[in-house]
């Protein structure tokens, strides 16, 4: 086994005209030997008892000053952070509210200051968005094509009693109703009045997302959620058929409610029509 570790100062791997390019010579090199009847013919080390297997080669002389905050913010991502921050991710903290929460615990241990100066345990704000898009396209498909992901998510979400239903054709729409949408359908306040709640450029993906409600004791409750790319009435009516055709008596067990309250938008009243 061979590695050998370069400083993250040296040229390898970087443009001539790169801040971190400082053409560094410092270098951890490391080979393990094999030790079998072959290799000991040929090698003194391995016929000592025990056998030497092993060279390490060190060169500590740097051409930076290696205890500058600019060197210590320079410093690569550890792998427990790199971990902590994916995990952040996943509980739905965006980039900027991950850093604020890592900035947050490292206060906590003692001389802080020293360690929020370190760019392996306090990456900088390019990193941990870096970290965010390479997390988003693993876990929910590239921006410009996200259905397949999608597409491979959804006996997952079924699994967890969430329906998903998918229309790629452009304009696209998603439909997604929960167990709880579900139950919301069948109530009598479901059959009176609905209500329209849109909201755009909700993420990267400048995506609009209506919210169908019922109004209950407990408040509005939605029956399902519409996620689609524009808000046009192409867009809305495609949406409200999906919905109709999978769920056919979704108004208290009726095809249509008898009233929809809709946000003044003109798109949404002539879809309803």
């Amino acid at each position: 086994m061979h590695k050998k570790w370069l400083c993250s100062y040296s040229s390898h791997r970087k443009n001539s005209n790169s801040k971190k390019n400082q053409h560094c010579e410092g270098f951890i090199d490391i080979l393990i030997k094999m030790v079998t009847k072959g290799s000991k013919k040929n090698d003194a080390y391995l016929k000592r008892d025990p056998p030497l297997n092993t060279i390490i080669k060190i060169n500590l002389f740097h051409k930076h000053n290696c205890a500058s905050a600019d060197a210590l913010k320079r410093l690569f991502i550890d792998p427990e952070v790199k971990a902590t921050f994916l995990q952040y991710f996943a509980d739905g903290l965006t980039p900027c509210q991950a850093i604020k929460q890592n900035i947050s615990r490292i206060q906590t241990l003692p001389n802080y200051i020293l360690t929020l100066a370190n760019g392996a345990q306090n990456p900088r704000p390019w990193t941990v968005y870096r970290l965010w898009h390479k997390y988003l396209t693993k876990n929910y498909g590239t921006i410009k094509d996200p259905f397949d992901r999608l597409e491979e998510k959804i006996p997952e979400y079924l699994k967890q009693g969430v329906i998903v239903k998918l229309n790629k054709a452009s304009p696209w729409v998603v439909l997604i109703v929960t167990s709880l949408n579900q139950r919301a359908q069948k109530l009598q306040s479901s059959s009176e009045i609905i209500f329209l709640d849109s909201s755009s450029s909700c993420d990267v993906s400048m995506a609009s997302i209506t919210v169908i409600l019922t109004a209950t004791k407990g408040g509005a409750v939605p029956i399902g959620v519409l996620v689609h790319m524009q808000q046009t009435s192409l867009a809305y009516e495609k949406g409200f058929k999906m919905l109709k055709e999978h769920f056919p008596n979704c108004f208290g067990g009726l095809e249509y409610p008898k009233i929809i309250m809709t946000d003044d938008s003109v798109a949404e009243k002539n879809a309803i029509k």
